[in-house]
């Protein structure tokens, strides 16, 4: 999983890096004050896990070729607390990134399809995923230079989890499927002094882990909050 995460770093820096292909570059950095709820059934025995909301952080990325196609990258990481009746606390650190390539049909609906990765990791084991998504997304004029922006998409991950076996010490691996969706909404502001968008919304994201193998487990896990931005254009 890091070596696909580094391989799209690496494209990322070789397409910013041509001045023949690249006409117009947008650096940022993104936060997502996120919300996780996480509930697992095994053998028709349902568990809900209480976790503690955190913020989200990371880069953002995207090069435009002309006014239609553009290729963008977000990558969020950030660490949440879960609680476990009679356990203690458990530190989970979990990354999200999605990288897509987006067509404009006109100045206000986009198509787009790419990669979706993410994970998480925890006392004992990991958790990592990738899988394909498309979507469609749109910006709307407001007034002035304030944008309604939203998109919506669909994504079939696949991937494994790894967990330790406190009985006999052993490592333990299952393989799952996990489709989900995604959707955004945000009030965007550019400053054209500075050539600066600042973006201001909400993020949510389902997703339902089915594991492989004759495993009786499933897991839904929600995630949803608000979101902040500041992108700027050079």
């Amino acid at each position: 999983m890091k070596i696909k995460l580094l391989l799209i770093l690496l494209c990322m820096f070789v397409l910013v890096s041509s001045p023949l292909l690249a006409m117009d570059v947008s650096l940022g950095a993104a936060t997502w004050y996120s919300w996780w709820e996480m509930s697992m059934k095994t053998d028709g025995v349902e568990e809900d896990s209480d976790v503690d909301p955190t913020i989200l952080y990371g880069p953002v990325l995207s090069v435009s070729f002309s006014d239609k196609w553009t290729l963008s990258s977000i990558f969020l990481y950030g660490q949440f607390t879960m609680h476990h009746e009679g356990d203690n606390d458990e530190k989970v650190k979990r990354f999200d990134s999605d990288t897509s390539l987006n067509y404009n049909l006109n100045n206000y609906i986009k198509l787009f399809g790419g990669a979706k990765i993410m994970g998480y990791k925890f006392p004992g084991g990991k958790n990592q995923s990738i899988g394909p998504a498309a979507g469609i997304g749109m910006t709307l004029p407001i007034v002035g230079n304030f944008y309604l922006l939203g998109n919506i998409s669909g994504m079939y991950n696949y991937g494994h989890e790894e967990s330790e076996d406190h009985d006999n010490g052993e490592s333990q691996e299952v393989i799952f499927n996990a489709p989900g969706i995604n959707s955004t909404i945000a009030i965007a502001y550019y400053i054209d002094k500075i050539s600066t968008t600042v973006s201001f919304g909400g993020r949510y994201q389902y997703f339902k882990i089915n594991y492989e193998s004759g495993s009786t487990t499933e897991s839904d896990l929600s995630f949803y909050g608000v979101t902040l931005s500041l992108i700027y254009s050079f």
